[in-house]
């Protein structure tokens, strides 16, 4: 009857209810240009400011702070506090970033970059989005080498993690940058900044608010634009950097695109039909009559059966299936292919195509090197074991649409289903015959059964007539 109705899935497996509303990350930034004599303010002044605004995120740049600051002097609560001070000795610098603990959050380690004044922590801002936030001072006297710097850290991340979002904000200190879609500078360092960090990941740079002495010195970079909900507010420290806000919107749900990699299907072959049976008669199909026309009471009667199916049909999650030469070496190549492919479509620039270019070359060289030595050792096994060719050809040809189009023997080649026939039986013909000499193979004799003399039975003619008779 379901299927009649011509509307109705036949194993459709439930819907994945969630969420799909919108949330906000409500985010404070500052260069506060030393928060070392700034503490009593940062213990009352900034708590009271959070609880006010409800930001989750707080970053602070130029903290000046060193090891004789604790942590505990430093603690708010309800977020967890990351920072990381100048350690080479000099004053200044040093960078601070709050994460609420409503949001579970980690900081990520960086190699081969001790001297970057940065930090970037993942935050898991709903069930599957994850977001990096990095906060980042540059001090102004530095040269290319510290752009390459931060354009390694961010590299790194980026490669541990594909489909995660950036939000990166701080104190680079670029003067000459005209921050338009596409920003352009003369200056020699900053463009190297442009190339290297901002064009290859697609970021854009969301704050047009000057934030010192009139100029964009405070940046907030992000992979999507989110400049509308940016601007500068009162600050909470006395600095001559003005603060900054933005909101990072996200939606906490699952999205469309990953609904159908997550859907679970029933298992009708684990049903119990007695129990099954049971529960439609206790189902009360009397409701069906006291609906007001033919519509509510289809409807009512889809919602009971398929309410009985959901809570007596086992489910199961369909897993990926490969083929048996995919071991341990060449699944790490594929995921290292399907990574490089991630990180092409959320950063296309040359850089992301190329890797992936490679990522590709290198997948489809081991798996034709893996596939080649499971037909060699398959190869070895049918010597000794004949099932394994019969088993490896009714996988392998599954349909006649499958089988293959001509067969080649002897140097000739035949295309129909009669020659490909007349073929075969010569082939096998041959096979039985000895070499050349076009005798018959000698047979061995016929054992001598004895047999006994057949039985008679008489047959009555009355008998037969009476039961064949129409």
């Amino acid at each position: 009857m379901l299927l009649l109705s011509g509307d109705v899935e036949p194993n459709p497996g439930p819907t994945n209810s969630f969420d799909q509303s919108e949330h906000h990350l409500n985010v404070y930034y500052q260069n506060v240009r030393s928060l070392k004599n700034k503490v009593t303010c940062y213990k009352t002044e900034l708590v009271s400011h959070l609880l006010a605004n409800k930001f989750q995120i707080v970053g602070l740049c130029e903290t000046w702070l060193n090891d004789t600051i604790l942590d505990a002097e430093l603690a708010v609560p309800g977020f967890h506090l990351h920072r990381r001070d100048r350690d080479d000795g000099r004053r200044g610098g040093g960078v601070l970033l709050l994460v609420s603990d409503n949001f579970q959050s980690k900081r990520l380690d960086i190699v081969n970059c001790h001297n970057l004044e940065a930090i970037f922590v993942e935050i898991q801002a709903s069930r599957r989005k994850k977001l990096i936030v990095g906060v980042i001072y540059r001090p102004p006297d530095k040269d290319s080498r510290y752009t390459e710097l931060m354009s390694s850290a961010i590299e790194q991340i980026s490669s541990q993690k594909p489909d995660a979002d950036f939000l990166v904000f701080g104190d680079f200190n670029f003067t000459n940058i005209l921050w338009t879609r596409f920003p352009a500078s003369s200056n020699n360092n900053e463009p190297i900044f442009l190339d290297s960090i901002f064009n290859p990941f697609s970021f854009y740079q969301c704050n047009k608010e000057p934030t010192c002495n009139g100029n964009i010195l405070d940046l907030i970079l992000c992979n999507k634009d989110i400049s509308n909900s940016v601007y500068c507010c009162n600050d909470i420290f006395n600095s001559d950097h003005s603060s900054l806000t933005c909101s990072y919107s996200f939606y906490s749900g699952i999205s469309a695109q990953n609904v159908k990699n997550s859907r679970y299907f029933y298992n009708f072959k684990k049903l119990d039909h007695a129990d099954l049976i049971e529960t439609l008669n206790r189902v009360p199909w009397n409701l069906l009559d006291l609906c007001n026309n033919v519509d509510d009471s289809v409807d009512l009667f889809y919602d009971l059966v398929l309410a009985t199916i959901r809570d007596l049909v086992p489910m199961y999650k369909p897993r990926r299936k490969l083929p048996p030469w995919f071991d341990a070496e060449l699944l790490a190549s594929l995921k290292a292919k399907e990574q490089s492919f991630k990180q092409k479509k959320k950063h296309p620039s040359d850089f992301y195509i190329s890797l992936f270019k490679v990522a590709r070359t290198n997948f489809k060289k081991l798996c034709r090197s893996k596939y080649y030595s499971y037909l060699q050792s398959l190869a070895n096994e049918m010597k000794n074991n004949k099932k394994k060719c019969w088993s490896w050809m009714k996988k392998s040809y599954k349909s006649n649409d499958s089988q293959p189009s001509a067969l080649n023997h002897g140097g000739s080649s035949v295309y129909s289903p009669y020659e490909k026939a007349e073929m075969f039986n010569k082939y096998f013909h041959s096979i039985f015959k000895t070499g050349g000499t076009g005798s018959s193979v000698d047979l061995p004799p016929l054992p001598d059964y004895p047999i006994g003399k057949l039985c008679s039975i008489p047959i009555e003619a009355t008998r037969y007539v009476s039961r064949s008779s129409f």
